[in-house]
């Protein structure tokens, strides 16, 4: 998402429309449109598409198409430096159509993708419950699967620290990007 957008909107002008992402283009998808929301005032930042069934199909035909195409050709090494340089100029870095594509979206997009039998490999961070239901899935057809479920990330401040630097920081911890990272320094001790 442009960051400029996201600062107007943040301001009080107009939200982004955005599309999903898929095959080197962008896309309306299937779904109906979602409101991407700040959680700590509620401001809308942008509306997306809740991607659908058919979006994850016609995302992963287009990964699998670039990985017995141009991509699978390209050396691991070389993979790894053009996937470090993606940011907001994905589209402009000269990957081949297909290789990223992104799927915005519910549980159902989620279960989607898991559910699809194109993805051979589901990674998920986030709550036990849902975690055990990909598990129960991943099991059953046999794809691999790695879950990082249910952390609370401590911020653990020793008797002998800098208290005037360990505050700040344990503060940062948990409020960085609005609290939405896999390791929000949730709590204290």
């Amino acid at each position: 998402m442009e960051i400029a957008a996201t600062q107007r909107a943040e301001a009080g002008g107009p939200a982004p429309t955005r599309g999903m992402f898929i095959d080197g283009r962008f896309t309306a998808g299937e779904g109906e449109p979602d409101e991407v929301r700040n959680p700590a005032t509620h401001t809308v930042l942008a509306t997306v598409p809740r991607g659908r069934s058919a979006d994850v199909d016609t995302a992963v035909r287009a990964a699998r198409g670039a990985l017995e195409g141009a991509w699978g050709r390209v050396p691991p090494a070389g993979r790894g430096r053009i996937l470090a340089r993606l940011a907001e100029l994905v589209a402009e870095v000269g990957l081949p159509e297909g290789v990223v594509n992104v799927l915005t979206g519910d549980g159902d997009t989620g279960r989607a993708i898991v559910e699809h039998p194109g993805i051979a490999k589901i990674a998920f961070t986030g709550s036990t419950e849902v975690g055990r239901s990909i598990g129960e899935t991943a099991g059953r057809m046999l794809k691999r699967v790695t879950l990082e479920l249910g952390g609370k990330s401590p911020n653990i401040i020793l008797p002998d620290a800098d208290l005037e630097r360990a505050i700040p920081g344990s503060f940062q911890g948990i409020y960085f990007n609005t609290g939405q990272a896999c390791n929000a320094g949730s709590r204290t001790v």
